[in-house]
């Protein structure tokens, strides 16, 4: 019966030493882990809390999410180049220049000239004067038999013109213009006592001009140039002389040089 028992025992161990280790799995538990709480957050106080930035959601390069629209393209306009207008005169740009004559004054010729500009570099010029006669001058104009006297009466004459000017800054730089003359001469005659004298008349012609005027900057004006004169006239003529008498022959110009030089003011 012994002998049974342990017979049994050994056919039945593998199964009882295999089926204790199952026996102790099944009975251990693995170890409960505890989950870490947090420590508790203390609301701070409305008047100590910072400002929460604006949170700006970080955008890819390159993404078209909430990206604006693109603007169409604007119209090509083509350019048209127009040619720069004519320079405006300036500031000091000066309307009036009134000017004398002090070479003439010497041969007793008195006055002024008078040029108004209507537009930039356009001039009209008045001329007005009164030319005298001295009796040294007559001298040395006429023959020695003519009676001289106190030289004969004086004459008004005059100028009327036009005047093109290259400055910009009234009555200034080249200049050049022709204009219509009325200028005093003189001429010696035999008169009705037979006796030979100088008389005075006023002949009429044309003018051409060419020069340079400049003006300074406080309006001081000079001027020169030269020009040429046409004149047409008739001279007095003489009575009748008897036989053994002779008239007086005088060179007759119809045409004269001038020589110009002015000195005066611009304004205006």
């Amino acid at each position: 019966m012994k002998f049974g028992r342990a017979v049994a025992l050994v056919a039945f161990f593998p199964a009882i030493a295999s089926a204790e280790p199952a026996k102790h799995a099944k009975s251990r538990r693995a170890p409960r882990i505890k989950k870490a709480t947090a420590p508790a957050q203390v609301a701070a106080p409305e008047a100590q809390r910072p400002p929460v930035p604006a949170v700006v959601s970080p955008r890819p390069v390159g993404s078209t999410v909430d990206a604006p629209p693109h603007p169409a393209p604007a119209p090509v306009v083509p350019v048209v180049t127009k040619e720069a207008p004519a320079p405006e005169p300036s500031t000091g740009w000066s309307r009036f220049t009134l000017t004398a004559n002090p070479a003439p004054m010497a041969l007793g010729r008195y006055g002024g000239n008078l040029e108004f500009l209507p537009a930039a570099r356009h001039a009209i010029v008045l001329v007005g004067f009164v030319q005298t006669f001295p009796p040294w001058m007559v001298r040395r104009l006429v023959p020695s038999n003519v009676e001289v006297g106190s030289g004969p009466p004086s004459r008004p004459g005059g100028e009327i013109g036009y005047r093109f000017y290259t400055g910009q800054h009234g009555a200034s730089g080249l200049f050049v213009g022709p204009s219509a003359v009325v200028m005093p001469l003189i001429y010696p005659r035999l008169g009705q006592d037979l006796r030979a004298e100088v008389v005075s008349f006023n002949a009429y012609g044309a003018a051409l001009d060419l020069g340079l005027q400049a003006i300074t900057d406080f309006g001081l004006t000079l001027g020169g140039g030269l020009g040429v004169m046409y004149l047409v006239y008739t001279p007095p003529a003489s009575v009748t002389p008897p036989t053994g008498v002779t008239a007086p022959t005088f060179v007759q110009p119809h045409v004269l040089p001038r020589l110009l030089f002015t000195a005066g003011w611009s304004f205006g």
